[in-house]
This record gives structure tokens, sequence and C-alpha cells, in this order.
């Protein structure tokens, strides 16, 4: 027994060392491509001293021809009459942004955007692989994809000017503003139809009901209220300098209103019933919560039954507007409201106690009028040429248009579209047409690695947070989720993917092909499958919440979560071929900036498992106070910063990133690109001998492979926007634009001054004593 024991032993302990060897090979093959078939490593002197000049001795070219398409790719874009010291973003984007050219009714055209449009094209040409002996899922998105491309392709799209209409006059009796007959609903009625809406076809009114983790109990599931949307920025409701804006929305509120009124040969709206309308939706604007004050959580997690509800909020009929909805009845002893004040101001807007609307603010008639008005412009698509052209046009005109292609545009709009409604849809159809992506995923995921641990290696330089909470944060690290290119369950061909877009099935039926109709299925199957039906479900903090197919990335901090859908593994980002230096750049900057919003001003309120945790009366958060206010100190050189820079408009009545509501992003965006860059230093040392990898070749093979990191970052956040479309990004978005986000990011990282050799003192690289460097999560 003893021998045999001890053979064994021996046998596991080869195995166990083939193994290691084996997993110790694998890495280096993931992390170590060399696309030029060459082991020999580059020189590993010091960078150029200028940004043309190469280093000493003779540097390692790559000549493949994925080495070379990058370099066209960055090359094209450069401007070499400008000073990358002194505006790094016109260095690198300035020939592109010449050359690119913003599609019709649309508002910017970017590197980021042209990304998803290669996606969408590579899952249509994908769809003609799909047979009737192909998956459910897969049936059901051609089928899907097909008909809003056919739909798509008309010259006025289908009309259902009637079945909307149909829709109008079952929830609410018809639409008053046209209809002189109409007669008044009661409060019952009225707001089961806005439930019906919401939770039925997906159009939100007054609120947005949503479905996700309990902050407080992350095991489950839980649903909040928040407040509803608005079909401009907030500030162009209720800011004197947007009057302009409104009256404009006046006017298009009349031009779809008329349209759809001779369309059903019903009355023209009257003057004051439009005014009257655009008047209450500013007072809704005028109660909600803007944006910047939305970052503290402790503030926003108000739980209440439904009992206390229709006590705390008796004008709006909460039984009546949950019943609209696809919930069961335990679910409406457990809610959310995350701001009480929108409600309360709202509760106040309709009038006299008991839901009996007295007219004295505004009458059941205008609360109709606005609802059905929300209806319309979802389903403008479907109301006729006229109707759906001028709405369009207004989209255009105040910068809230989704970006359309320049070629191919209805294909690609309508991936999107379904991709949004199906989001394991679409995305599983673009996972199977890639043959390479375990080797991809593999890869991204060992970068991520070494960017997380850049980034703990950053924290402990800091001399602002304690020892207690750089051990919660590097816990909080350590149980981080990462969903990386897919969900598991497209691995598993057992029908799980089946059942779980079981609710799409009906798309499938003989007689369902108007896209009207399966878009109707598509929103209901969206809210059983994705929101409302998953509120007795336990909570999955795997859940990719969006499309494999989407080119973007995010963190989720009620579940400490970071996504990487498989579509961001694409130029700009990444191309498994590229060179590292492109790679990290773009992915691994990515995966750090989302790293990064674990710990950033609405991270560090929650802990390692998404809880909400910490909390006093007013914040919560696993910072001790002495770190805290390091934090804070942080966060507001961040702020003062990009909203002292005033960039990057430099006229009209919005011309400035705001400082404030756009601090997370910059923070995720410094901490995240440092990260990053750390990661590929350290990669260099432990895959690649501590040598140079190969350059790209001419006409790029000047710039050593720690600038074209730097040349890919830039390249990445290339974008050409109307002033309209800009202007709207910097009233509603959390993201500062690109050349803000550029040149603030490599002014703040000494290594970028450093490796072009950039004068101290020149825009790009400060000197110390200048004071203008904000230290991001690093104290060096």
């Amino acid at each position: 027994m003893a021998d045999l024991a001890s053979k064994i032993s021996i046998v596991l302990l080869i195995v166990t060392l083939g193994v290691a060897i084996a997993s110790l090979v694998l890495n280096a093959i993931i992390l170590s491509k060399e696309n030029n078939k060459s082991s020999v490593p580059s020189s590993t002197h010091s960078p150029s001293t200028t940004p043309g000049q190469c280093s000493q001795g003779t540097p390692l070219v790559g000549h493949s021809a994925k080495y070379q398409e990058a370099a066209n790719t960055l090359y094209a874009a450069l401007d070499l009459s400008v000073d990358p010291c002194d505006d790094f973003y016109a260095f690198t984007c300035n020939s592109y942004l010449a050359t690119a050219k913003i599609p019709e009714n649309a508002g910017r055209i970017g590197t980021y955007d042209q990304a998803q449009q290669i996606v969408n094209l590579r899952i249509y040409d994908a769809l003609a692989n799909i047979t009737d002996s192909s998956t459910k899922t897969e049936r059901i998105t051609k089928k899907a994809i097909d008909a809003c491309v056919v739909n798509a392709q008309l010259q006025y799209h289908e009309n259902k000017t009637q079945a909307v209409y149909g829709f109008v006059t079952a929830l609410f009796g018809g639409l008053p503003i046209i209809d002189p007959s109409w007669k008044s609903i009661d409060a019952a009625a009225f707001w089961k139809g806005v439930g019906t809406l919401e939770g039925v076809h997906n159009v939100g009114s007054f609120f947005q009901a949503q479905v996700t983790v309990n902050e407080q109990d992350v095991e489950y599931n839980a649903l909040y209220i928040n407040q509803g949307g608005l079909m401009m920025p907030r500030d162009f409701y209720v800011k004197p300098q947007f009057l302009s804006k409104v009256e404009d929305y006046l006017s298009s509120v009349n031009e779809t209103l008329t349209a759809f009124a001779q369309s059903l040969s019903l009355s023209e709206p009257a003057a004051e019933d439009l005014e009257e309308l655009v008047q209450f939706e500013i007072q809704l604007a005028t109660a909600m919560v803007p944006d910047d004050l939305l970052r503290n959580y402790r503030q926003q997690f108000n739980g209440y039954s439904l009992a206390e509800l229709l006590a705390a909020y008796p004008s709006v009929d909460w039984a009546a507007y949950f019943a609209g909805m696809p919930l069961p009845d335990s679910v409406k002893d457990g809610l959310t409201v995350a701001q009480p004040t929108y409600v309360a101001a709202l509760n106040s807007l309709f009038g006299s106690k008991g839901g009996v609307y007295d007219g004295k603010r505004f009458s059941m008639k205008t609360a109709v009028n606005f609802v059905v008005l929300r209806l319309l412009q979802d389903s403008s698509n479907f109301l006729g040429g006229e109707q759906h052209e001028r709405f369009v046009a207004f989209l255009a005109d105040n910068g809230v248009k989704k970006p359309v292609t320049p070629s191919r545009d209805s294909i690609v709009g309508c991936v999107n579209d379904v991709a949004e409604l199906m989001v394991y849809g679409p995305g599983y159809v673009y996972i199977e047409s890639i043959p390479e992506r375990v080797q991809v995923q593999q890869n991204v995921s060992a970068q991520t690695t070494l960017v997380i641990d850049s980034f703990l290696e950053m924290m402990g330089t800091l001399t602002w947070m304690s020892d207690d909470a750089k051990n919660a944060a590097k816990d909080k690290a350590a149980h981080l989720v990462k969903n990386i290119g897919w969900p598991e369950m497209f691995d598993w061909k057992n029908g799980t993917l089946d059942a779980y877009n079981a609710h799409y099935e009906k798309i499938l039926k003989e007689g369902v092909t108007d896209y009207w109709d399966i878009l109707q299925i598509l929103k209901q199957a969206y809210q059983l499958t994705e929101n409302l039906g998953t509120v007795n479900a336990k909570a999955d903090r795997s859940n990719f919440l969006s499309s494999p197919s989407t080119v973007n990335a995010w963190y989720q901090p009620e579940r400490n979560s970071i996504t990487f859908p498989y579509a961001a593994f694409n130029p700009p980002y990444f191309d498994f071929e590229y060179p590292q230096a492109y790679n990290f750049a773009g992915q691994g900057g990515t995966g750090g900036h989302e790293l990064t919003h674990g710990f950033d001003d609405e991270g560090v309120q929650f802990g390692p498992n998404g809880t909400l945790g910490g909390c006093s009366w007013d914040y919560c958060g696993w910072m001790d106070a002495s770190s805290r206010a390091g934090f804070q100190t942080m966060a507001q050189c961040v702020i003062s910063q990009y909203s002292s820079t005033c960039c990057p408009v430099k006229e009209g009545a919005v011309h400035c990133a705001n400082g404030a509501t756009t601090q997370g992003e910059n923070i995720a965006d410094l901490g995240g690109q440092q990260a990053a860059y750390n990661a590929y230093q350290k990669w260099k040392q432990q895959y690649n001998g501590g040598h140079e990898e190969a350059r790209l070749p001419a006409p790029m093979d000047k710039y050593t492979p720690n600038q074209i990191f730097w040349i890919t970052y830039g390249h990445s956040w290339c974008m050409k926007q109307e002033t309209k479309n800009l202007v709207n990004q910097l009233l509603t978005n959390p993201h500062a634009p690109g050349s803000c986000r550029t040149n603030q990011v490599v002014q703040d990282i000494p290594a970028f001054g450093r490796d072009f050799n950039c004068p101290r003192g020149s825009k790009m690289y400060p000197k110390p004593e200048e004071n203008v460097r904000c230290k991001v999560w690093t104290g060096v």
C-alpha cells in the first residue's frame, strides 16, 4: 500500500507540474503574441527623444497585415502639424475630424460609432446562415431583424396610425386635444393606462419602474420607482436662456398632433391646449431632480409599502398604476422610491386628495394629452411619412437622435433596435459567428488581471487613505465579478438560452410578419424577461444587462461587477493581432476605467457584494472619515479642473463640461488609463522578457510602443459632433467630450510627457510647481 501510495504521489506530482507548465505557456501565448513571427526583442533603451526619432539601436518592426492595418488607421487620423505636447487630441484626431462625414439626421460620428456599425453588419451577414434547424433564439432574431429591415426600406415605413389610436382609445378613451367628443376618464382608468403603456408597451411617462438588485439585500431583486424622462435636456425647460428651444418644441408638438389628427380626420389641436400641454411638461421638468444631485444612493433608497405610498401621495392611484403592469401582488409591499421630492411635486400637480382632479393646476385632459404624446413620439416610425420625418428632424435639431450609419443605416439601426429589446438575441448570433472568441476572451481576462493588480499598487501609494480603507478596497477588488465577452449560458448548448428567451417565441408564429406586430411582442417580452418579470427572481451578479453585441463596457455598483461585451474587443479598442500597446491603451484602459468606477464617488458607497453598506443617516460607504475626506479632496480637484478648463465649445450659452456632473467618469478615465499604462509596463516585464515589443510598420515606425499606447488612447476618442449634439451632451451626459477626456488625462499622467519628451511647462506636461495636476488614485 505504501509503494502504491508513493507511486500515485509521484504520478500526481508529474501531472501537477505538467498542468502548471501548460498554464504558464498558455498565458505566455495569450499575452505575448508576436505577430511578425519574430522572437528577437527590441532595444530596451529609453523612448525616443522626440516623437519622430528612433531609440538607440535598431528597433524591431512588425510587418504582419494586422500591424500594417493598425499603422494605417492611426496614421490617417494624425495631424503632424500639431505639437502633441501642446494639444494631443488635435494631434491624434484632426485629420479624422477633417474627413469624417456626419450622417444625415445624426449628430455625430466617431471611431466608437463606426465600430458598432461593423459589429451590426457582421450580425446581419450571419443571419444568412440561420435555418429552420437553428435554435429558437437565432430564428427569432433573424425574423425580427429581417422584418425591421423590410419596414425601414419602405418609403414611409408601415403606417399604423389606426392601430396606435386603437391603443389610445382602449386605454384613455381617445386623445382629447384632437377629439372634441372625448369624455373625461377617472383616475383609476388613467393610472392603469399609464402603467400599461410603461409595463407592456415599454413607453414611460411620469415614472420609470425598474427591477434591479435590492441594494440592502443583494441576494434578491427589488422594484424601484424612478422619475420619468424628458424629450429634451432638463435645462432647456427650466432655464430662460433656452426659451427658443421650448418654442421650437411647441411647434414640433403642434406639427406632430396636427398630422396625426389629419390622418384620422379629427380636429387640429387648439393653441391654448398645446400651450397647456407644454407648460405641464415644463412643470414636470422643474420637479425633477438634476443628475448631479443623484449621486448619493442613501438618499435614493426610500422603502414604501403600497399602503404607505397611497397615504403619502394620494393623488396618484398607485394600485391602478401597478395593475397595468405584469407584476405579482406580493411585490407591492416592498417598493423603493428613488426621488420622493419629485413624486411629492407630481402629487400636487394632480390636485385634490383622492385622485379626483379639480383642474386648479392641470386637468385630466392635459394629463392624457401628455401621456399619449409620449406614445406618438415612440411610434413615430409607424405614423406615416410626414410625421416620421418631422419627428426625426426635431430629434436631430435637439441633438438627441442616436447616431446612424453613413451606409446600410437601416440594417445597423434594426440590429440596434432588436438588441435593445432582446438582449441575448443578436448578441448570441454575433458570438457564434466568431471562431477565435475563446482565445480573445482569455487574452482580455489575463489583461484585466494585470490592470486590477496595477490599480491596487497605485492605491498603495496614497497617503490620504488609511490601511483599513486600503484593505477594504482590496477586498472589494477580490470579490469583483468579471463578465467578459458573453454570458456563460451561451456555451451550454442545452436549451437554456431558448428557455431564457421563451417570452419572445410568439414572433415565430405564422401570420406574425409585420414589424409593428413583432415590435409589440419584443417590448412585452423585454419587460417580462429583463425587467418587471424578474422582480421575484434571485439577483444574478453575472447578468450582462445588455447585449454582448454592444460596443461599450460598464460597472454595476449594486452588483460589484464589470462587464465587457465581446463587441468592445474591436478597433478602436482591441484586436487580437494588434500590438499589446494598442490593446492595453484601448481595452486595458476601458477595463481600468470600469474598475475605477468601483472606487469613484458612487462606487465607494457599495461593498464587495454590492451591498449599500456602512450607512449613516445621510450617506453610505466603506471608507473611514479621514479617508473619505482625502477622497473628496481628490474628487474636488477633478471637478475644479474640468470646470475651470472650459472644454470644449468656445461660444454659445453652453460651452463647458460640467465638472460636478462628469466627475465620476473623469475620475475613472484618469485612474483607469494610469492603471492600464502601468499594466502594459508590467506585461513587458512579465511576458516579454523586459523588452519593448515590435513597433508598427511605416508610416508609424518612428513611434515607440509607449507612444503608440497614447496615440491609440487619443484615437479612440476621435469624434466629429454637430454643435447641437455637443450642447446636448454637455447638458445631459455624465461623460465629458472626447477632446476634454483625451487632453486632461494625458496632462494628469506624467508618463505621457516623458514618453513624448515634452518640455516641462508645455500644456500637456505642466511643471510640478504649477500645481495643475490632479493625482487620481495615485500618490506619485
